[in-house]
């Protein structure tokens, strides 16, 4: 990647005005960044060469207004609070019936109402350089200068840029932001746009269920008295055929066997009359004696006769007697299917107004579903933005800043490499600023920052470029570098930010490091 221009801090920051002429900025940087490197060296160190490089901050927009700066080599990662909701519109609701819908609406909101609800925990976000670097950058921003034509190798290439995926986007999508906001808004009310819709089609449901009872109840009890209609013409029909039935049976008819009986009392009775004159008393008694068996004859025949007829009355008795229950048996059938019919009915009809009545309350319950919905998600609004207002410090303003997508900020870093016996060693000079007393002060966040960049390059994580950028472009083999430093010490000393021992004391052990890498130069 080559960068032909580029956004950076400088590396020398003036606290008020400006204590450096413009055309000695140059020098000047040189000679407090060779200064504190020289005052960082180990008497067992050998510098070999020092070199200035442009290390990326990524600068990330959250919004319009505000962005996070991130390490763009990712040497550095910082925790962040960061609420991460697990809500999305739920589309499967408009599906299925409205009983449902219901139902998967007051799971939905339950859910949503817990995410809304819940705390900021601690993400890990990789190459975010924490609240106080914010901090320390925001004030930078008024000095952020352009630099162009500048060398390959002086610029260490980014692991973000425009063209590479945002590593934990996905986590940042969740800083509190007006962005943020908006985009969970849209989800929210294309989510009340589905409840409301389905509510609304459930009201215009109840409205044809109510038709429809109506119609269904005049068809149910049209139906229902044609059925009663019909047990009643049955029942009539079996009570008349019932009613018209007559006892067959012939009654008992003694007949001749009666008569003749009677005829014989009768002849044995006269007989016994006439001989009332007779004098012959054994006739008499004889006579008397065959009227008695006479009798007793009829007696009997009488008895057998009194007997038939008994019978008779039974079985007359009980063909009239069963005609009743028969016709009370036929009433009640007919009592029990008429019951049946009306409970059937009412059983229809409370089905159907308990339908109507279940989709009603559906529809209150929807309606309560949607407010809490609602007033969750407004909680949640005005947590974020007092959130938004919180964060502000840990963020950098854009108003100062040319673009509202992400681009790079780089910081001028300069980088001397020593031989330790058989290791080499680094020491990262990171910008400084002139203080009013004409006090040297290194900046303590962008500080960490270069200390980062010690430690990774120690461990061998630089690339090839940076190398042989170290290699090439090595200001202790440059004669108008030597030239650079030798200006800017006079100047330092001038100006009093250094006293004249240790100006003599530094411009001599860089002299015989330019002597001599000169030497082997030419």
């Amino acid at each position: 990647m080559k960068f032909e221009r580029i956004l950076a801090v400088p590396f020398l920051l003036p606290s008020s005005g400006s204590l450096v002429a413009s055309k000695d900025v140059d020098s000047v940087e040189i000679a407090v960044a060779l200064l504190l490197i020289e005052e960082e060296r180990k008497k067992e160190d050998d510098l070999s060469s020092v070199s200035k490089f442009f290390c990326p901050l990524w600068v990330h927009p959250l919004d319009e207004s505000k962005a996070l700066v991130f390490d763009g080599s990712e040497f550095s990662s910082s925790k962040i609070n960061l609420q991460i909701l697990d809500i999305d519109v739920p589309v499967e609701l408009r599906k299925g019936d409205f009983l449902s819908f219901v139902s998967g609406l007051e799971k939905y909101v339950r859910e949503a109402a817990s995410d809304y609800q819940s705390k900021p925990s601690g993400v890990k976000l990789r190459g975010w350089l924490g609240e106080d670097f914010a901090s320390e950058l925001r004030e930078l921003l008024p000095k952020i200068e352009e630099w162009t034509n500048l060398k390959q190798f002086e610029v260490i290439e980014p692991s973000y840029t425009i063209n590479k995926e945002f590593l934990d986007e996905s986590r940042l999508e969740w800083f509190p932001s007006s962005t943020l906001i908006q985009r969970e808004k849209q989800k929210h009310e294309a989510t009340l746009e589905i409840i409301d819709s389905r509510i609304k089609e459930a009201v215009e449901q109840v409205k044809a269920m109510k038709s429809d009872y109506k119609e269904k109840e005049k068809e149910l009890k049209s139906e229902a008295q044609e059925k009663i209609e019909a047990e009643k013409e049955k029942r009539d029909r079996q009570i008349s055929k019932i009613s018209e039935s007559t006892f067959d049976k012939k009654m008992p008819r003694p007949g001749a066997s009666l008569e003749k009986l009677v005829s014989k009392i009768s002849e044995h009775g006269d007989t016994v009359w006439r001989m009332v004159e007779s004098q012959d008393v054994y006739e008499i008694l004889d006579e008397i004696g065959a009227f008695r068996d006479a009798v007793d004859d009829l007696q009997d025949f009488l008895e057998s006769l009194e007997r038939e007829y008994i019978a008779y009355k039974r079985e007359v008795d009980k063909f009239y007697s069963d005609k009743e229950r028969e016709i009370k048996r036929i009433e009640e059938e007919y009592q029990r299917k008429e019951k049946e019919i009306k409970e059937e009915l009412e059983r229809k009809l409370e089905e159907l107004a308990s339908k109507i009545e279940e989709y009603e309350e559906a529809i209150e319950k929807a309606e309560k579903l949607r407010e809490q919905l609602i007033t969750a998600f407004h909680s949640w609004k005005e947590k974020t933005e007092k959130a938004i207002v919180d964060y502000e410090e840990i963020t950098i303003p854009l108003k100062r800043l040319p673009s509202n997508q992400p681009f790079l900020i780089f910081i001028p870093l300069y980088v001397a490499e020593y031989q330790r016996k058989a290791k080499k060693t680094y020491e990262v000079v990171s910008p400084v600023t002139i203080t009013d007393k004409m006090q040297i002060v290194r900046l303590k966040e962008i500080g960490k920052l270069a200390r980062n960049y010690q430690e990774e390059i120690e461990k061998g994580k630089a690339n090839k470029n940076f190398e042989e950028g170290l290699r090439k472009y090595n200001y202790l083999r440059n004669p108008q570098i030597a030239q650079e430093f030798s200006k800017g010490m006079n100047l330092l000393e001038k100006r009093g930010i250094i006293d004249s021992n240790t100006a003599s004391r530094v411009k001599n052990a860089y002299d015989q490091h330019f002597r001599i890498e000169l030497e082997e130069t030419s």
